[in-house]
């Protein structure tokens, strides 16, 4: 666990580096040379005096503007407006050397940046330990964000899955016909053998095996001690598998899994929760 977020801590530092580096120089195209004018400027913010196009246009891009221009040489000017007003005076032919003098500024564009995605973060922790919950990751459209106009990322920024599936521990409650049907045993449903010393801990058994629905009791070839046979099945549910047998008893429970509630590829388990019983 702590080397998978090691490797994600490491691989967010990257991206932050990548994007960081992409910044340091931006991709624009060429617009033209244009008129400007002291009173209603085409581009109205001094940004700074810079030494080539390309440091005026990384200024451009941290500000997040998109049109820039230069004018004598060294100075740089944009604004957030600037791709709806540079061109408010019209085109010049002042510019010498992709330069505008005090009267004329050589426009340029940023071209649209794309939206992607960071990686994913790590699964966050599970809602519930049992009974089933939910955990999630998230990501975001940051490497790069989308800029100059690009476009969005495409897809979801949150992913869910279930998580916790397996049954939290439940107290059981089952009731026993009150009689035990004597020389009767109940076939083909078995899924335990114990040996009990009495009916009591036989009964037990069954409780504790959440399958368990009746039990057969008979004689064991140990002295003191009986056969306890706990079977997944009613007596109801199977008529023809009820059986004689000297010496055998057969006891069953109130079974709410006898009408078959649940869907195919589940089992019923009875004894759980208002409805007396439960589909795992």
């Amino acid at each position: 666990m702590l080397d998978g977020l090691r490797l994600t801590f490491i691989c967010i530092i990257l991206e932050i580096i990548l994007i960081i580096l992409g910044m340091a120089k931006t991709e624009f195209i060429h617009l033209g040379c244009f008129e400007d004018s002291m009173g209603q400027r085409g581009l109205p913010i001094f940004l700074g005096y810079v030494a080539s196009i390309q440091e005026c246009a990384d200024k451009v891009a941290k500000e997040n503007f998109v049109v820039f221009g230069l004018q004598l040489r060294t100075e740089c000017w944009s604004g957030p407006n600037g791709k709806e007003t540079y061109d408010r005076n019209g085109p010049s032919d002042r510019c010498i050397n992709g330069t505008g003098n005090d009267l004329a500024f050589n426009a340029y564009k940023h071209l649209p940046v794309n939206g992607s995605w960071s990686i994913w973060t790590p699964w966050e922790a599970c809602s519930v330990t049992c009974g089933g919950g939910s955990q999630s990751r998230n990501r975001t459209c940051s490497n790069p964000p989308p800029s100059f106009g690009g476009l969005d990322c495409t897809g979801v920024n949150k992913e869910t899955r279930k998580c916790g599936t397996k049954y939290c521990p439940a107290c059981r409650s089952i009731i026993y016909e009150p009689i035990a049907d004597p020389n009767k045993i109940l076939t083909n449903h078995g899924i335990e053998v114990h040996m009990t010393e009495s009916d009591q801990m036989c009964r037990i058994k069954c409780y504790l095996n959440y399958d368990c629905v009746s039990y057969n009791l008979g004689p064991s070839p140990t002295p003191g001690m009986m056969v306890c046979q706990l079977n997944d099945a009613d007596r109801y549910q199977h008529p023809q598998d009820y059986q004689e047998r000297p010496g055998y008893s057969y006891r069953g429970i109130e079974n709410a899994c006898r009408s078959n509630p649940c869907v195919a590829n589940t089992t019923c388990q009875a004894g759980f929760g208002e409805e007396q019983y439960r589909c795992v």
